[in-house]
């Protein structure tokens, strides 16, 4: 291994800079585009040198004759924008001037005019050999507006447009950053083992995700644990990795989005970990999954590595196939799954997904994978209503899901009592709800409550058409400030309080009202109600001519009785 600090020329002496198959695509934004340019354009004008990072470069195989070809290790986010940002410089230069800078960008081979040096990943590839390749960005602007390589060239083109910079200065500026040495450049023998350096930058700064990280440890381990060629392996990772997880921009999307606090793709990751059981919930955390997959996989036979990747592949599809509750979504009762997930959602009660995923897995019956749906939803809604504690949640998970394979066993695994008589999930009492109901609550959890108890009671016998969007907001009845026109039902501060925040009081509305309609008297209140009120739920409430303590705790025991109807205690089930 050799590490150099060196200027752009090291691209000089390049011909073709391949990215593997395997590496994550393009994925930075504006946020660093901006960065970059401001800190290379404040260098310039100071004089400064500026660092940027590493880059590392393998050896490949040849034949005799061949130019020489290496391997991107690391670096392809800087390097890729980097090159970008050159490009949008040659632009707006004269052809006559550019011509000794183009052997930084393109191949040193007559045959190939225009051919980039840095040949991308697949997902990537078109793109950025378009913006290589064109004359200016006027000639690519037309293609995918959500490509990120060409959101990149189009910022590069509108900040060297609206800046200061004289044409002089725009050919210093190139100088600049093409001739000072930004670079420290490691060069490794074909012999050694890139995943080991890899690991040694990335995993402690965190500058790849879990995802990233174990998709190449995967893959490297799948190369070396055989005689497997590369064209092999990434056929392998074409239809088993990429097809699920890149296929796409939508596939790419879902991925990276975030369920409470964890990216999509490291929740599936830790709940494959979870069920194949080398996941071990009071040793091991989540920001270890990295190292906890390369520790599992060392080992592996080359047949082993890709068993591994196909169970990915087939727990990642039942994961992305799973209803999802998106925004601006319809809703109705009988779609239990997804009623169970937009809870989940909601209550933010993730560390239940694995167990989900799990079920899903063993292809139960639709009434049997009902009946664990309802054990789970019950659970999680008595739970998250009385704001309990989940601290001991994830470790009964955790510890019991390799052994869950039906309603029964998940049932005894979970909620029976332990042979000593304590519950292995704390299960919330119809008590327990009650006065979470009738005392302070929070307008998520009534919001939430209501939702479903009106879908739930719009059902008929034969069937269920009744769909609504989760977009209403919540009101107080009698509302928070009820001094001026509702101290006769409040009399005091305390008796306030109590009817003011308990679910009887609360209704869901089409939109907001205003301050002043929301402060006045019931006889007010009510008939500006009737506009917003489309559910059945709110429109109950406003057939009464007036609003008291007995009416608002009247329609809180029916909203309890309502809600055991739905939510039954877990055990009873």
């Amino acid at each position: 291994m050799k590490a150099n600090e060196k200027d752009f020329s090291f691209m000089a002496t390049e011909n073709n800079i391949e990215i593997p198959f395997f590496q994550r695509p393009y994925v930075w934004s504006k946020i660093q585009w901006e960065q970059l340019f401001d800190d290379l354009l404040y260098s310039f004008k100071e004089s400064r040198s500026h660092f940027l990072g590493s880059i590392i470069l393998k050896q490949l195989p040849t034949r005799t004759g061949e130019w020489t070809r290496k391997s991107l290790i690391d670096g392809q986010q800087r390097l890729t924008t980097f090159s970008i940002l050159i490009k949008s410089i040659f632009d707006i230069l004269e052809k006559n001037t550019i011509g000794g800078y183009r052997h930084f960008l393109y191949k040193i081979m007559p045959t190939e005019e225009d051919a980039p040096k840095i040949k991308h990943s697949q997902i990537n590839r078109a793109s950025f050999d378009a913006i290589i390749k064109a004359k200016d960005y006027s000639e690519v602007c037309d293609l995918k507006n959500d490509d990120k390589l060409l959101a990149c060239y189009k910022y590069f083109s509108e900040r060297l447009k609206d800046s200061v910079l004289e044409r002089n200065e725009i050919i210093n500026f190139l100088n600049y950053i093409l001739t000072t040495k930004l670079w420290v450049v490691i060069d490794l023998e074909g012999n050694e083992d890139e995943q080991k350096i890899f690991d040694s930058i990335n995993s402690a700064g965190l500058v790849l995700s879990s995802m990233d990280i174990i998709k190449n440890a995967i893959f490297d381990r799948l190369i070396k644990s055989g005689n497997m060629s590369e064209e092999k392996a990434k056929e392998i990772y074409d239809e088993y990795w990429k097809s699920i997880f890149e296929g796409s921009n939508e596939r790419l999307k879902f991925w990276e989005e975030k369920a409470s606090r964890r990216y999509r793709s490291e929740i599936l990751l830790y709940a494959y970990a979870l069920i194949k059981g080398f996941f071990n919930i009071e040793k091991h955390t989540q920001d270890g999954l990295s190292m906890l997959y390369k520790e599992y996989i060392k080992d592996k036979s080359q047949d082993e590595v890709f068993d591994i990747i196909k169970e990915i592949n087939w727990y990642a599809n039942l994961f992305y196939e799973l209803p999802w509750a998106d925004k601006g979504e319809t809703f109705k009762f009988s779609d239990n799954e997804k009623r169970l997930l937009h809870i989940m959602s909601i209550s933010e009660y993730n560390v239940f997904i694995p167990l989900v995923l799990k079920l899903r897995s063993l292809e139960l019956d639709k009434n049997e994978l009902d009946g664990c749906y309802a054990m789970l939803e019950n659970f999680i809604i008595r739970h998250w209503l009385c704001k309990k504690a989940t601290n001991s949640i994830s470790k009964i998970v955790g510890n019991n899901i390799k052994d869950i394979d039906g309603k029964e066993s998940m049932k005894q695994k979970l909620f029976i009592p332990d042979s000593e008589g304590k519950p292995k999930l704390n299960i919330t009492s119809d008590d327990e709800i009650k006065e979470a109901l009738l005392k302070k609550i929070s307008n998520d959890r009534a919001g939430l409550v209501l939702f479903w108890i009106e879908l739930y009671n719009c059902r008929s016998e034969k069937n269920d058409i009744s769909e609504l969007q989760y977009t209403y907001t919540l009101e107080h009845l009698m509302p928070q400030t009820w001094q001026e026109n509702w101290s006769n039902v409040g009399k005091n501060e305390e008796t306030a309080n109590e009817l003011i925040y308990q679910i009887g009081n609360m209704a869901l509305l089409k939109s907001k009202l205003n301050t002043a309609i929301q402060n006045n008297n019931w006889d007010k209140k009510r008939e500006e109600i009737q506009k917003h009120a489309m559910l059945k739920i709110t429109q109950e409430v406003i057939k009464n001519r007036v609003w008291n303590k007995s009416k608002i705790e009247e329609r809180s025991e029916k909203i309890f009785n309502d809600f055991l109807k739905i939510w039954q205690n877990p055990t009873i089930n």
